[in-house]
């Protein structure tokens, strides 16, 4: 029989370990792999000491939960684990025992984690209902077959301010919901602080996209790709402040004093920006070799372009929750994953005009059968207001196994000669 793991408890250690081994050489790595490791030990520690954790999807606020002091797991976050080589698979494979392959492979590695006992099961499940039918369907029958108490955020289809405040009354009952589940009580004065913090970490992620649109690029994608899964988890904590702070300061030094940020040398030649997935199973081997051998530097994907504005009056409750609404809505992927497609589309248009790309490219998703409907009117949008082509790559984003890296890498390899090439004549 095989011996059963706490794989929180195993990623957190791991994540620490690097944490410590890299805190000289490698301050952002260092700052990014801690943080990350800050959530998964309190779920942990929560779990064992009876404290609740809530597993939640992503763009679901977690500042309302750190204020009630109940432990935010994103499940999606938790592709952060493709990063250990043949860690996903076999979870993936379990889950597909009891739903269809087609569905995202994102919701079935939480699924299988949940399924195979190797992940400690949370108090109560919450999530949103967009931007996709994978999340409805997947975690509301998670929750159901394992008897977890659940929670489904309703989010209009169009974004508008009477949307928000739809939304904004179902995150008000969300808490009233999450009180009578975990017996934790909402405190306004640590919803306050809760927010500061995050206006701080938005703040901060604005500078750090600035100073990575800079020529040359100081903190490429396989640098930089851990960003979103850090922001699906730690809104509303120091440790993200503190986490981001340290980037910021790391980042600008680069700028002011030249320094590469990869321990080998090349020579920016054109940009590329990801304006939907990219292959986290591979990070960050084929792009690091791209940069080298091709001088082509993929500058960012498009979840970790964190556009969000904070939410400035913090004074009275339901302002808070209708700014928590309105982020919620605009976090990446439930931006332009969950329509309109000219969302999408003008979101694109902007990555490649403010990172200042040679080409674009749209590593499409297997299961996001939405975006491929999209995707053509997306290319020849910022085609039509860029001049800039766009190549179409499936894959999925963290099981290698529909897409192997080599087929990924040879695809890209024959779009940055047709760019060089273009560029040349």
């Amino acid at each position: 029989m095989e011996e059963k793991i706490n794989v929180l408890e195993m990623v957190a250690d791991g994540f620490s370990a690097v944490s410590e081994d890299t805190a000289e050489s490698n301050p952002i790595q260092s700052a990014m792999v801690g943080a990350l490791g800050y959530v998964y030990r309190r779920a942990t520690e929560a779990a064992e000491k009876g404290d609740p954790v809530a597993w939640v999807s992503f763009s679901v606020p977690t500042e309302i939960f750190w204020a009630m002091d109940i432990v935010p797991v994103c499940d999606i976050g938790l592709t952060v684990f493709c990063a250990i080589p043949g860690a996903v698979e076999k979870y993936i494979d379990l889950a597909e025992e009891f739903i269809p392959q087609y569905v995202c492979s994102t919701n079935k590695l939480p699924m299988g984690l949940l399924l195979s006992g190797d992940a400690p099961l949370p108090n109560v499940y919450v999530a949103q209902n967009n931007p996709c039918d994978s999340i409805l369907g997947v975690d509301s029958s998670v929750a159901k077959y394992l008897g977890l108490p659940y929670f489904g955020i309703g989010t209009p289809y169009l974004k508008s301010e009477k949307g928000y405040l739809y939304t904004a009354r179902e995150l008000k009952r969300m808490v009233t919901w999450l009180e009578n589940h975990t017996g934790r009580k909402m405190d306004f004065g640590r919803l306050q602080q809760a927010m500061k913090y995050s206006n701080q970490a938005h703040e901060l992620v604005l500078k750090i996209n600035a100073l990575a649109a800079q020529v040359p690029c100081p903190f490429p994608m396989p640098e930089s790709a851990s960003l979103y899964p850090l922001f699906m988890n730690l809104p509303g904590t120091p440790e993200l402040v503190n986490c981001l702070e340290t980037l910021y300061r790391e980042i600008q030094h680069r700028v002011n004093n030249k320094v590469s940020p990869v321990p080998f040398e090349y020579e920016e030649k054109l940009r590329l920006v990801w304006i939907y997935a990219m292959p986290g199973f591979d990070f960050p081997n084929s792009l690091n070799e791209l940069m080298q051998e091709y001088g082509a530097v993929s500058i960012i994907y498009m979840n970790n372009h964190i556009t969000v504005v904070p939410t400035e009056d913090l004074s009275d409750y339901d302002k808070i929750l209708l700014g928590l609404a309105r982020k919620s809505r605009n976090m990446p992927m439930s931006k332009e994953g969950g329509g309109p497609w000219e969302d999408w589309g003008d979101n694109s248009v902007e990555m490649v005009r403010y990172y200042k790309a040679d080409g674009a490219v749209f590593a499409g998703h297997i299961a996001c059968k939405s975006n491929w409907a999209a995707a053509k009117l997306v290319k020849d949008k910022v085609l039509e207001e860029t001049g800039i082509p766009t190549i179409s790559i499936e894959l999925d984003f963290i099981d290698g196994r529909v897409t192997p890296a080599e087929a990924i890498k040879s695809q890209l390899v024959d779009f940055i000669e047709l760019i060089l090439a273009r560029g040349k004549q």
